[in-house]
């Protein structure tokens, strides 16, 4: 099973730290952003990565990962000519992926067991969704069970929040128009319209490193948690 990471994002909330990188290669100590998600999924046995890019940082990541031979896996790139947001993008898939495949955005980090993920029904889409008690960022998914019934904007209706991972089947990708979209209006929508989105509950907090606060929560979870260490 592949695993996509979207390495599309210029992190400008990040500045000074990505003024000449992308949010993927944020250094947090001898490593990068990226480096941790793919560390952590081949340590879980998943060794083929599609990375997609926005040219003209997205260079640097191709640059700075390579084949991917020094992590143990192999990288594949898909680079966007034009930002076409974190759904619209998908569509470069096509010819990437041919089953179903784990989706990461590199501005969030999701220590979960990615395997049980992928052991939903061939025919069905996971998206990973946690309560957000401690109120990380506004809620965007509504659940009725395990089924997810909306997802979008934040309003009082929402019920979870998107951890940032989901396991999609492969013809998700050959449905999506190659124009600028987000996740939630070229993927998530139409997915729930055919009843065709559930959600795996998560325990374990998300970390989303797109502002100073996220990164530096994630720097302090890396030095205490029992999953940093894997």
């Amino acid at each position: 099973m592949h695993v996509v990471i979207l390495a599309t994002s210029h992190g400008n909330a990040l500045r000074p730290l990505t003024s000449q990188l992308p949010q993927a290669l944020v250094p947090i100590g001898q490593k990068r952003f990226i480096e941790f998600q793919i560390e952590y999924m081949a340590a879980q046995q998943f060794f083929e990565f599609v990375v997609v890019i926005t040219p003209p940082k997205g260079t640097l990541i191709r640059e700075y990962l390579g084949s991917g031979a020094r992590f143990g896996v192999d990288i594949a790139y898909a680079e966007e000519k034009e930002p076409l947001g974190t759904g619209g993008c998908l569509s470069l898939l096509t010819t990437h992926v041919d089953d179903r495949f784990v989706l990461l955005g590199a501005d969030s980090f999701l220590p979960i067991d990615y395997r049980l993920l992928a052991r939903a029904e061939r025919d069905e889409c996971i998206v990973a969704a946690c309560s957000n008690k401690d109120k990380l960022l506004p809620n965007n998914l509504r659940l009725a069970g395990d089924l997810v019934i909306d997802a979008g904007a934040p309003s009082e209706k929402m019920t979870h929040l998107y951890a940032g991972a989901c396991v999609l089947t492969h013809d998700v990708p050959k449905h999506i128009p190659k124009e600028a979209a987000s996740i939630e209006e070229a993927v998530f929508r139409p997915l729930i319209r055919s009843s065709r989105l559930r959600a795996h509950a998560v325990r374990q907090r998300p970390y989303f490193i797109h502002t100073p606060t996220g990164l530096n929560g994630f720097c302090n979870a890396l030095k205490k948690a029992a999953w940093a260490r894997i």
